[in-house]
């Protein structure tokens, strides 16, 4: 059992939606209700799951929606009675997801769905890990499923990768992007075949032509994100980014013998490649993305001139000081922050193909989006946000956190590319050192968009100038399944 490779796991979609006053109460206030007349049908009708009779403590806890108390009667199933608690605690964690908003807010109910994964892969019994393996492949229900994919990946005593192929095949897209997550950073061999099957399989007509259309219903857009996610993890463990499973095929056929995914690093992959195409050199993927742009006064400073920049000033050096000074102003200029980040973000919503959606949310003091949603990336549509890019001016503080829900408030957005040059704040500073209120703003931005995203799956890509919070925006592309990169 201990020689098993675990996977991290990932996390994938869901259609609820939160607004700004469900993050100010989860954030701050967490407050309790009892679960409104609606839920107590849910639970009492004969569709619901069979196992609210089972234990008394968590049918008090579930109706009473005490998120603390279901959480600790969670833990104590997993650990005096496993095959109960693979009975009841899915059906619970299935039952809280139906009611959504109505019965718990988005991070409470995170809460609960971390607690019970973990409890679940804590079980070593083996007549309950026999439980949680045949949930995922035979349940009706998908929030079961989906929560007992997790458990086994966090568990030691299951083999994640055998029980990640299996679940590629599902129905749901949701759970076969999670699975392939997995895969993705398994890096397996084994795996490669498998996930190019599954991307076929999402790669429909229907699926493409959604794609082209734009703004569908969500439920519509995630069989996309089920083959992005499969295309990604293909990325990783092949170290070739394609757009077509067929082309994966043909590349195989030739390749795959010299194919050692241990030896392939994304990431290195990604800083060697800076093409002046995308987004400071990083591939821009995703079907609906949004770009999240700092446009605080911070944006102002302009950054050291590069060695490359600084040899050819060395080369053109005239002796004629006026014109050499003329010429150092100009590259600095060009290493304002604001221009560069203007610059690259024009280029890179320019290169967007039409099959691509898109929005631009800048931020500062105040958040503001350019469209009221996502456009399709047409000429006009380009036209129209480089103009709007044109004539940002950068002023105020970085409320980081405002902008990220402002993104995650559409829906249908797939893929979010941030570029900041700070920690995130709501008062500024004014000397050295984080403003006083930055470190509780990232700790509640890794938090808050994890509550946000662990049903939605939404690729986070981190860009930083010099000067950012490093280690703050690579937890937080990390955990959303993106990469962060160092603009220099």
């Amino acid at each position: 059992m201990s020689g098993r490779r675990r996977c991290e796991p990932l996390l994938c979609g869901n259609r609820n939606r939160t607004t700004r006053k469900d993050v100010t109460m989860s954030s701050f206030t967490r407050k309790r209700t009892a679960l409104p007349m609606v839920a107590l049908l849910i639970l009492a009708s004969a569709g619901a799951p069979r196992a609210f009779a089972g234990d008394p403590e968590l049918d008090a806890a579930l109706v009473a929606s005490d998120t603390d108390a279901i959480i600790a009667r969670i833990g104590v199933l997993a650990k005096t009675d496993p095959e109960l608690a693979v009975a009841l605690v899915p059906a619970a964690y299935s039952a809280i997801e139906q009611l959504g908003d109505a019965g718990m807010l988005p991070e409470d109910r995170f809460r609960v769905f971390k607690k019970a994964a973990s409890a679940l892969a804590s079980i070593r019994a083996g007549g309950a890990i026999a439980k949680i393996e045949e949930a995922i492949a035979k349940s009706k229900d998908s929030r079961i499923r989906f929560l007992c994919l997790h458990a086994a990946l966090l568990s030691a005593n299951i083999d994640a990768v055998k029980i990640s192929i299996v679940a590629l095949k599902d129905a749901s897209p949701f759970i076969s992007a999670t699975a392939a997550r997995c895969l993705g950073r398994s890096k397996k061999a084994e795996a490669i075949y498998p996930l190019v099957a599954a991307m076929e399989r999402w790669e429909t007509p229907a699926t493409r032509e959604t794609a082209k259309k734009g703004r569908k219903s969500v439920s519509e857009l995630d069989t996309g994100k089920a083959w992005l996610a499969c295309r990604d993890a293909l990325y990783r463990l092949t170290g070739e980014s394609m757009f077509a499973a067929a082309d994966y095929k043909n590349f195989l056929k030739l390749r795959f013998d010299s194919i050692d995914p241990a030896k392939i690093d994304i990431e290195k992959i990604e800083a060697e490649k800076v093409t002046g195409v995308g987004l400071f050199g990083l591939e821009i993927t995703g079907i609906n993305i949004a770009f999240v742009l700092d446009i605080s006064g911070s944006m102002e400073a302009t950054d050291p001139l590069t060695p490359e920049q600084e040899e050819k000033l060395n080369k053109r050096r005239t002796g004629v000081s006026g014109a050499e000074d003329e010429e150092l102003k100009a590259m600095i200029e060009i290493r304002k922050r604001i221009l560069r980040a203007k610059r690259e973000v024009t280029r890179a919503i320019r290169s967007l193909p039409e099959d691509r959606n898109f929005n631009l949310i800048v931020y500062s003091t105040k958040v503001k989006s350019w469209s009221e949603k996502l456009v399709a990336a047409t000429a006009k549509n380009k036209d129209a946000v480089a103009e709007f890019i044109e004539a940002i001016v950068p002023e105020g503080v970085t409320v980081t956190d405002d902008a990220l829900l402002a993104a995650f408030e559409d829906p249908s957005i797939d893929t979010i590319y941030l570029v900041t040059d700070g920690a995130p704040t709501h008062v500024g500073t004014s000397g050295p050192g984080l403003p006083p209120d930055a470190k509780e703003l990232m700790d509640r931005i890794v938090k808050d968009t994890a509550a946000r995203n662990y049903l939605r799956g939404v690729r986070l890509f981190a860009l930083g100038f010099k000067e950012a919070e490093e280690e703050f925006l690579k937890k937080l592309a990390k955990e959303n399944d993106g990469l962060y990169r160092r603009i220099e």
